[in-house]
């Protein structure tokens, strides 16, 4: 039973609690079966306080960038020859199933030798070689995804720099419209042996302010240059920026 402090007679005429008791947010807990409704009731307090805060807290996304990062030189319609980065990024969502995170974009900004080239997502595709041929099959254009609450998702992008809208006045004068365009001769000027290229993810996601951020680091080596002057392409391990 719960003794609530009042007063009253007990066998030996004192209005004071039973020997046995103990108490529980102002309750007086005095029985065995009082101890087991009491856990209950603090276990049950604390499923619900877990829930509301799982809940306030909402979907928890994160990106992580590629383990293998594809550089390549591709030829458009125009002639022009562009650098250009793919790779598989993975997404989670640590919060609660049915609170799910949209990714409305991906961008990845890579520098190297102190210029920064700037890419967007253009498709998801899949990867396949023959011999020294490497060719990314296109699945479709890349477009907003949903990470489920509670789980993780996976797409090879490729991405493809963008002509810039140089609208302001004050940036007509320094802005380049094609600046993100590399050729291939220029890009391999950038690289030195012993060098690296630092490539950072970033994901945005509707409703949410904060961007998503991955970056990871390719060390230029003298075969990495070469291939990819001989093959136009080249699959390079790109390791993360922060210690495991």
């Amino acid at each position: 039973m719960l003794w609530r402090g009042r007063k009253r007679r007990d066998n030996d005429g004192s209005g004071s609690p039973p020997d046995r008791w103990f108490t529980l947010f102002g309750l007086v807990v005095v029985r065995r079966t009082d101890l087991l409704a009491a856990a209950a009731f603090v276990l049950s307090l604390s499923t619900i306080s877990y829930q509301l805060w799982q809940f306030a807290r909402g979907a928890r996304p994160a990106i992580y960038h590629p383990d293998t990062v594809y550089v390549f030189f591709d030829k458009y319609a125009n002639g022009v020859v562009a650098t250009r980065v793919a790779g598989q990024i993975s997404f989670t969502n640590g919060g609660e199933p049915g609170q799910n995170a949209i990714v409305r974009d991906v961008s990845v900004a890579m520098t190297v030798a102190g210029r920064t080239i700037e890419e967007y997502w253009l498709s998801f595709a899949t990867v396949t070689r023959k011999n020294i041929e490497l060719s990314f099959d296109i699945k479709e254009s890349a477009h907003p995804i949903v990470v489920p609450g509670g789980g993780a998702s996976s797409y090879m992008i490729t991405f493809s720099p963008r002509v810039k809208t140089c609208a302001a006045e004050h940036e007509a004068k320094t802005c380049e419209q094609a600046g993100d365009f590399v050729s291939d001769t220029e890009f391999l000027k950038l690289l030195s042996p012993d060098g690296r290229i630092v490539l950072r993810f970033v994901g945005t996601i509707f409703g949410s302010r904060p961007m998503l951020e991955s970056t990871c680091i390719v060390t230029t080596t003298q075969d990495l240059i070469r291939t990819l002057a001989k093959n136009d392409w080249y699959a390079a391990r790109c390791a993360s920026d922060k210690p495991a």
